[in-house]
């Protein structure tokens, strides 16, 4: 096979061309990024470490992973998904291929230096213990069919309303200030 033949991995070609267009995929990063709508560039990752709030790319067992910093170690970095209610733990500056810069939604770009897309990110991990609660919450009662349990299913709908109206107003957010 001739090299030209082989395709060429995410890795070659940030190095090749300094950045990376692609149409996400996966649901681990609503509402920020919308699954098949949403055009990413990734841009090849400098000699400085990453902070927090940047949205990396990196690689872990053979997967592509785009996820947001929630906290930065000395050697490694914690991560999370915005619509996931975990965190994962050890992510090497070696894993990370490159930083999201901006996102194209209906051909409008949403550049991630904008204020208001650092206000969005900002709240959206302030928000993260109470996402991690009320996924939770919200799990039980669906999985809660004793009916002796009247008294704890309404406290987790009362949980799960509270989500739905974080959810609405970070939406409503997000529509007004970033597209």
């Amino acid at each position: 096979m001739n090299k030209s033949d082989h395709p060429i991995s995410i890795e070659e070609y940030i190095d090749k061309n300094g950045y990376f267009l692609y149409t996400a995929s996966g649901n681990s990063m609503l509402p920020l990024i919308r699954e098949k709508t949403d055009l990413l560039e990734i841009q090849r990752k400098g000699t400085e470490r990453f902070k927090k709030y940047d949205v990396v790319l990196y690689k872990a067992d053979q997967q592509y992973i785009l996820h947001r910093i929630v906290n930065v170690k000395k050697d490694s970095y914690i991560t999370a998904g915005d619509h996931n209610a975990y965190l994962e733990y050890g992510i090497a500056d070696s894993q990370i291929i490159g930083v999201l810069k901006r996102i194209i939604r209906n051909g409008k770009s949403i550049q991630m230096d904008s204020k208001m897309y650092l206000l969005y990110s900002h709240l959206w991990c302030f928000l993260f213990p109470v996402r991690k609660m009320l996924i939770c919450c919200g799990k039980a009662l669906s999985t809660c069919k004793h009916h002796g349990l009247n008294v704890l299913k309404k406290a987790i709908k009362m949980c799960f309303r509270l989500l739905m109206a974080i959810k609405k107003l970070i939406i409503r957010l997000e529509q007004r200030f970033l597209l």
